[in-house]
């Protein structure tokens, strides 16, 4: 089942009034290519009062159009200490230092916020060891071990685990999780042997990812499980999904042709038409699909 190993912490944190979080931002600024505050529970650059300035999301900066994969501030105000990372901008490399800080704001409300110190590092690293270009292959080839499971190339529990499968923008919205299971998948591997069970795992991914949108997400959650994240989207086009997925294996995802065996998968949804992100929904979310990919499996098996 899940369960989130993060809690939010704030003991040991310094409470700012909003005036003085504005000028600790002031005299960091010579220093810093930016300096900025934001909320990464909704992915907002906060803008202290007085500062008429239209409201603009944390990962405009790097020229993106949602969230980025590892919000290393998120994970800062989570875990109650500073966290850093490398950026890339327009073939630059930034180093991103995530501060979480308490801000008293005139209203009395005292928010959890993080305050982001961004600064270009040169077109060297380490000594001149790595050139640039190696960095930034570095840099993408380290991101994607963070979040992407090596065999299938599906997203990985790290993925899900951080959230990073839904637009955490403050909006609520449709949402769908589809569990999937492989039917029988140990009698494959046992059967067939590995080599097998390997192509059936990543033959799947590859025809599921096929089948849903460019914005939804296909998680491995662990063996031949999977979870299937759809944003923005009904119990009518999770079903038409999966029926085109069923119909995608029984076509291509065959294993012993003399046989005509193919891969099959159970299926369980879960939907809510009002999904804002929150730990407990996704919780209940996840623990109904799994409850109901199991009815599936139970019933497909009479």
């Amino acid at each position: 089942m899940y369960q989130s190993e993060n809690a939010n912490r704030t003991e040991g944190l310094r409470t700012y009034s909003a005036e003085q979080m504005r000028q600790v931002a002031n005299d960091l600024l010579p220093f810093f290519d930016f300096v900025r505050l934001v909320d990464p529970e909704i992915c907002q650059v906060v803008h202290l009062p007085q500062e008429n300035r239209d409201p603009e999301p944390c990962y405009a900066l790097w020229n993106r159009s949602r969230k980025c994969r590892n919000c290393t501030s998120r994970m800062a105000l989570e875990q109650g200490k500073r966290l850093a990372k490398f950026e890339m901008m327009n073939r630059k490399i930034y180093y991103v230092i995530s501060a979480p800080v308490l801000v008293e704001c005139p209203d009395g409300k005292t928010k959890r916020w993080v305050i982001e110190l961004v600064i270009e590092n040169s077109g060297r690293f380490s000594n001149g060891v790595l050139e640039e270009g190696a960095l930034i292959e570095n840099i993408i080839a380290s991101e994607h071990e963070l979040y992407e499971d090596s065999l299938t190339k599906a997203y990985n529990r790290r993925y899900f685990d951080e959230r990073l499968f839904c637009v955490q923008d403050g909006k609520v919205r449709e949402m769908v999780f589809i569990a999937a299971d492989l039917k029988d998948f140990k009698k494959i591997n046992d059967t067939y042997g590995h080599s097998t069970g390997d192509y059936v795992l990543a033959q799947a991914v590859r025809l599921m990812k096929k089948t849903v949108r460019a914005g939804d997400s296909i998680i491995r959650m662990g063996g031949d499980e999977f979870l299937i994240v759809l944003n923005n989207c009904n119990q009518d086009a999770a079903k038409r999904i999966i029926d085109n997925i069923r119909k995608a294996f029984k076509d291509d995802l065959v294993y012993d042709r003399e046989k005509g065996l193919y891969a099959t998968v159970n299926f369980g949804i879960s939907y809510r038409e009002h999904f804002n992100g929150e730990e407990a929904l996704i919780r209940s979310m996840y623990e109904e699909s799994d409850r109901n990919m199991y009815l599936d499996k139970k019933n497909s098996d009479l």
